[in-house]
């Protein structure tokens, strides 16, 4: 059996310009790091494989592989992961929680 992991990213605002901000949340719970990108799918690859140094975390992380989910209109984190982001992002913690996930997509 597989023991991959799963990675959500996670569109939480966009911009005037078009422009979308938004985060990586890791199915510990974790909010390891956050970007702006022109698009959603832009996001996913900056969040994901787009940076040498996120991609080598990653691969540390998850020897075994990961699964990317893109949290969409329709697509919903699961709730055990926002519970342990929920414990996990205590004040003063770097990581953070997430207050709202999900903006519409054109």
């Amino acid at each position: 059996m597989s023991n991959r992991g799963t990675v959500y990213v996670v569109p939480e605002y966009q911009m005037s310009s078009g422009d979308v901000g938004g985060c990586l949340l890791r199915d510990n719970g974790e909010v390891p790091w956050s970007h702006m990108s022109s698009s959603v799918s832009w996001l996913q690859r900056d969040l994901t494989n787009g940076f040498a140094d996120r991609r080598e975390q990653l691969n540390a992380w998850y020897p075994n592989g990961y699964d990317v989910v893109v949290v969409t209109e329709g697509v919903e984190i699961p709730a055990d992961v926002l519970e342990r982001n929920r414990l996990v992002s205590l004040p003063g913690e770097r990581s953070r929680q997430l207050s709202h996930y999900c903006i519409r997509t054109r």
